[in-house]
């Protein structure tokens, strides 16, 4: 009710996930954005009381997230993405770079340094704040604008773009690969060999929605990756486009396939440079056996990954 709300805010910031589920307002906004982005999205309400010091610490998230304010005002602040910590000197695994500042981890002012945007956000503001970076919240001040007041409840939207929440990234492309070819999906090598940066890297969406590239009539492939790429749950191919083996994939869709097969190839080689052969399906020489290396899988395993994600498990 209203009243539990007005006494929940004496305590600080509170929040509604999946608020789309039960506003059916927020539900029809959130399907607008799947369809306009081409990607799963997901909607949360903050409302924060004037005069906190502190509404959200700093802290970072998985998705990409687009804040909408609807009332009061907010102050603002994101942060560059944390240089990798390093060395692991107690041999403890990384915190994970999506989730920082979160169950129990700390991102220190040392880390954080000076913000990238400092900024007070009012209704009909938006911010576009990338996933993995560190972003901070309050309603008393930290601007030198004498008109900006700080006397109401301040509430807006988190849009989050869930790529990561649906397995839409290269790194859980690579997981499955890995996994439906038999080999290790666990990334080897001891915690002071892990490179963040690559894990940030392999993090990135598929190109999908907006983000998948251009076809020759200058046209995005769109967010229904479906329509465009697959019939029946199989990619578009020459003759018999429903059966697996009937024919060369269309050119189009072989164009698009192909970078992505090149862009899980080279995410996987980033991951784990020392293990890796260079070339899909490398031979494995006794030399090769000795350093323990291994070939990537065979061309089929790649291109079975893809038609399962692009014509399955695409939204």
């Amino acid at each position: 009710t209203r009243a539990d709300v007005k006494a929940a805010l004496r305590g600080g910031t509170i929040f509604f996930n999946h608020a789309m589920l039960g506003f059916p307002t927020l539900a029809a906004l959130s399907t607008l954005m799947s369809e306009s982005f081409g990607l799963p999205s997901n909607l949360n309400i903050y409302a924060t009381p004037p005069n906190l010091d502190v509404s959200v610490p700093p802290h970072t998230d998985g998705q990409d997230v687009l804040i909408v304010v609807t009332e009061g005002k907010k102050r603002w602040r994101v942060f560059d993405m944390p240089p990798p910590i390093n060395p692991y000197a107690e041999g403890k695994a990384p915190p994970d770079p999506f989730s920082r500042g979160k169950r129990g981890d700390l991102i220190t002012q040392q880390e954080l340094g000076q913000p990238m945007v400092d900024v007070v956000l009012s209704a009909g503001d938006i911010l576009y704040v990338p996933a993995g970076f560190p972003h901070a919240t309050d309603t008393r001040g930290g601007n030198d604008d004498p008109d900006t007041v700080f006397n109401a409840t301040s509430v807006h939207l988190t849009v989050g773009l869930d790529t990561n929440v649906w397995g839409l990234s290269f790194a859980h492309l690579r997981s499955m690969l890995l996994k439906r070819s038999g080999l290790a999906s666990i990334i080897g090598g001891s915690v002071t060999q892990f490179d963040e940066l690559a894990a940030r890297d392999a993090a990135r969406p598929i190109p999908i929605g907006f983000l998948a590239p251009k076809a020759k009539d200058g046209k995005a492939v769109g967010g229904n990756v479906k329509d465009v790429l697959c019939q029946q749950g199989k990619l578009r191919r020459d003759g018999d486009g429903r059966r697996h083996g009937g024919g060369a994939l269309q050119e189009g869709v072989a164009l698009y396939v192909g970078n992505f097969i090149k862009e899980l190839k080279r995410s996987m080689m980033r991951l784990e440079p020392g293990r890796w052969i260079d070339g899909i399906g490398g031979q494995v020489t006794p030399v090769n056996a000795e350093q323990g290396r291994e070939g990537l899988p065979l061309l089929e395993r790649f291109i079975e990954v893809a038609e399962f994600v692009l014509c399955s498990d695409v939204p």
